[in-house]
């Protein structure tokens, strides 16, 4: 799922620099989750809960050519278009 999201939020964001002739030097997205409670998962006896994800933490790292408010503009619209980031939102 991490790896989705990541390919999902990396292609959406190369996809508004590029509708906006901002060139990509170097993308990097890096993404870790939390569970609920993770001893479930691992079926440790008299756990109880749901291992389900609590929270992702993810951060994406790109090289431009600007900076600055529009390189902000464009990552504000990539997760705004992005379908998996809105859904976990």
């Amino acid at each position: 799922m991490l790896g989705a999201l990541a390919a999902d939020v990396s292609n959406t964001f190369l996809t508004v620099c590029r509708r906006r002739r901002i060139q990509v030097y170097e993308l990097e997205f890096s993404a870790t989750c939390t569970l609920k409670n993770e001893l479930v998962h691992l079926g440790v006896v008299g756990e109880e809960g749901s291992p389900g994800i609590e929270r992702i933490d993810a951060t994406l790292y790109a090289q431009l050519e600007i900076e600055g408010k529009l390189a902000f503009e464009a990552w504000e619209e990539a997760l705004a278009r992005s379908p998996l980031y809105t859904t976990f939102k």
